[in-house]
C-alpha cells in the first residue's frame, strides 16, 4: 500500500517557503508541553539533586524544614544572628563535611559528621580559636591517630587514640612544648614499654609502665646520663632485684629491694667494693657482714650482725682506725670470748670472756703501760669476783691468790 500523496492544502506556505502542517502541529505541542514536563519534572529533580550541593539554604536551627530538608544549609540561632552550622544536611540529618559553631558564633568543630556526631577526619578548636585537636573522630571521641594541644598551641601530646583517649604508641608532651614521655599507652595512661624525659630533656626512666607507673622491669638516670638504678619496679618503686649506682657510675647496692628500700639479700659496696653483704630488712642489714666506716672513711667495725646489730665475730676499731677489740659480739656489746686492746700501742688489755660489755667470766687483765699480768680468774660485771690469782705488773709475782669479792681477795688459799 503506498504512502498517501499530499496536496497543497498539507502544507502553509511562507513566501517562498512550505512548512508542513503536521511538523507546525509537532512543534506546538512540544512548546506546550515543555514548561509542563519542567515543572513537574525537570525542577524538582534540580531541587532536590543539583541545587542544594550548589546553594546554601538558610534557617533557625529548630525550623520545621530543616528535620526533613536535604541540601547545603546554614543553620542559625532563632535570631538568625549567629551561626550554629555549616554543612550538609540528608532528611535533616548533619552528614559529611561541616562546620559547627557554639552560642557565641565561635567555631568549636569542623571536619566530617555522621548523624550529628564527629566522624571522620577532623578538627576541634578551643574557645581561643586555637587548635584543639586533629585528626580522625568516631562517634564523637578520638579515634586512631591524632593530635591533641595545649590551649597556647604547643602539641601535648601525637599518637594514636581509641575511644577518646591515648591509646597504642604516641608521644606526650609538657606544656612548654618538650617532651615528656614516649612509648605506649592505654586508655589515657602510660602501659607498656616507654621513656620518660624531664623538662630539660634528659631521659629520666625507660623501661615498662603500669598505669602511668614505673612497674616491671626498667633503668632510671641521672641527669648526667649515668644509670641509677637497673631492676624491677612496682607501683613506681624500687621493688624486686635490682643494681642501684652512684653517680660516678660505681654499683652502690645489689640485691631485692622492697619499696625504694634494701630488702633481702643484697650487698652494700663502697668505693666498688663490699662492705656489707647479708640480709636486709626495711633497708637495714639485720643478719650478715659488714664494715662500718666514719666519715673520714677510717674503718669502724668489720664482721657479723644480726638485727642491724653488731651480733657474732667482729673487730672493733677507734676514729684512727686502731684495733680496740676483736671477739664476739652480741646487740652491739662485747660478749662471749673476746680481746681487749689498748689502741695507741695494740697491746692486750684483756684477754677472756664478756657478758653485757664487761668482763665477765674466766679472763686475764694486763696492765696498760707493761702489759704484764695483773689479775687472772674470775670475773662478774668488771670485778675480781670468784677463784682467781692477783700479780704485781712490775715483778710478775704473786700478790694473793684464792676468792675475790668485788675486786678484793677475801680468802687466801693454803
Amino acid at each position: 500500500m503506498g504512502e498517501k500523496q499530499m496536496g497543497e492544502k498539507d502544507y502553509i506556505h511562507l513566501g517562498h517557503i512550505y512548512i508542513r502542517k503536521k511538523w507546525i502541529l509537532r512543534l506546538t505541542a512540544a512548546v506546550l508541553l515543555t514548561p509542563i514536563l519542567f515543572c513537574f519534572y525537570v525542577i524538582p529533580f534540580l531541587q532536590k539533586n543539583v541545587f542544594p550541593r550548589l546553594f546554601v539554604k538558610e534557617m533557625p536551627v529548630n525550623d520545621e524544614e530543616r528535620y526533613v530538608y536535604t541540601g547545603r544549609v546554614k543553620l542559625t540561632d532563632e535570631t538568625g544572628e549567629r551561626v550554629l552550622f555549616r554543612g550538609s544536611l540528608e532528611n535533616g540529618r548533619i552528614q559529611g563535611e561541616g562546620s559547627l559553631y557554639d552560642g557565641e558564633g565561635i567555631l568549636i568543630y569542623r571536619g566530617g559528621f555522621a548523624d550529628e556526631l564527629y566522624s571522620g577526619f577532623g578538627r576541634e578548636y578551643f574557645k581561643n580559636k586555637k587548635l584543639k585537636y586533629e585528626g580522625n573522630f568516631q562517634l564523637n571521641r578520638y579515634e586512631g591517630r591524632g593530635i591533641l594541644y595545649y590551649e597556647n598551641g604547643n602539641v601535648r601530646y601525637r599518637g594514636d587514640f581509641s575511644e577518646g583517649k591515648s591509646s597504642g604508641m604516641g608521644t606526650e608532651y609538657f606544656e612548654t612544648g618538650e617532651k615528656k614521655y614516649e612509648g605506649a599507652f592505654l586508655m589515657g595512661c602510660y602501659e607498656g614499654e616507654g621513656q620518660l624525659f624531664d623538662k630539660e630533656g634528659h631521659l629520666l626512666y625507660e623501661g615498662n609502665f603500669v598505669n602511668n607507673m614505673r612497674d616491671g622491669s626498667g633503668t632510671s638516670f641521672y641527669e648526667s646520663g649515668a644509670v641509677k638504678y637497673v631492676g624491677e619496679y612496682a607501683r613506681g618503686l624500687y621493688s624486686g632485684e635490682g643494681i642501684l649506682y652512684e653517680k660516678s657510675g660505681t654499683v652502690l647496692y645489689k640485691g631485692g629491694f622492697l619499696d625504694n628500700l634494701y630488702e633481702g639479700t643484697g650487698a652494700l659496696y663502697e668505693k666498688g667494693k663490699v662492705v656489707s653483704e647479708g640480709e636486709f630488712q626495711r633497708g637495714i642489714l639485720i643478719k650478715g657482714i659488714t664494715s662500718m666506716f666514719c666519715k673520714n672513711d677510717t674503718l669502724l667495725y668489720k664482721g657479723e650482725i644480726a638485727d642491724g646489730q653488731k651480733s657474732g665475730q667482729g673487730a672493733l676499731y677507734d676514729g684512727e682506725g686502731r684495733l680496740l677489740y676483736e671477739g664476739a659480739f652480741a646487740k652491739d656489746k662485747y660478749e662471749g670470748q673476746g680481746i681487749l686492746f689498748e689502741p695507741k700501742t695494740g697491746k692486750i688489755l684483756y684477754e677472756g670472756s664478756f657478758f653485757d660489755g664487761q668482763f665477765h667470766g674466766e679472763g686475764t687483765l694486763y696492765d696498760k703501760q707493761l702489759a704484764s699480768k695483773v689479775y687472772e680468774g674470775e670475773f662478774m660485771y668488771g670485778k675480781f669476783e670468784g677463784r682467781g690469782i692477783q700479780y704485781d705488773p712490775i715483778t710478775g709475782k704473786t700478790i694473793a691468790t684464792g676468792e675475790f669479792r668485788d675486786g678484793v681477795c677475801v680468802e687466801q688459799a693454803q
